[in-house]
């Protein structure tokens, strides 16, 4: 996700992203000073028990670490689990794959696919070959982008009080 805002520079960069719950990316070659800066959010969201889920990255020749404010996702018909990485998307889903025949072969939705139905009307019914998977996966990134967002657990302005608490 591209930065949204940028809330500090210097030896670490702490960016908000723009990403459907809240996010803070804390980045610089100095590694240390990364995770002390991100470290300290941790502690401020945890000590005012905030959900979120942390993870650090290689970007480019320096470290990052980035903090998601969102709790776990809330099962539907396209998110059956969610974990501790339901905010970074990654979230059980079903087999799709007897819905995906259904598209690709142009026939209409079958009474046992039933709980697929919600999701065959957005895509808008019957899709052919390579068209249909492509249709089925961006109604599915558009739910779990959405879910994503009804899950988020602190607003922007309750992160920047956090990082100022810590300054």
């Amino acid at each position: 996700a591209s930065a949204k805002t940028n809330i500090k520079d210097g030896t670490v960069k702490v960016d908000i992203l723009d990403y459907p719950a809240t996010a803070v990316k804390f980045s610089g070659i100095a590694k240390n000073a990364v995770a002390r800066e991100a470290g300290a959010l941790i502690e401020s969201a945890t000590d005012a028990q905030i959900p979120f889920v942390a993870a650090a990255a290689p970007d480019g020749g320096s470290a990052a670490i980035y903090v998601i404010f969102a709790k776990e996702l809330a099962p539907d018909d396209v998110i059956s689990a969610s974990g501790a990485l339901g905010c970074c998307g990654v979230a059980a889903t079903p087999d799709f794959t007897p819905l995906m025949s259904v598209l690709e072969k142009g026939t209409a939705l079958s009474t046992d696919l039933f709980a697929f139905k919600p999701l065959y009307a957005e895509i808008g019914g019957v899709k052919l070959s390579a068209k249909a998977a492509a249709t089925l996966d961006a109604a599915i990134a558009k739910r779990i982008k959405a879910a994503i967002a009804a899950a988020n657990s602190a607003t922007e302005d309750q992160v920047a009080a956090l990082l100022s608490d810590k300054a």
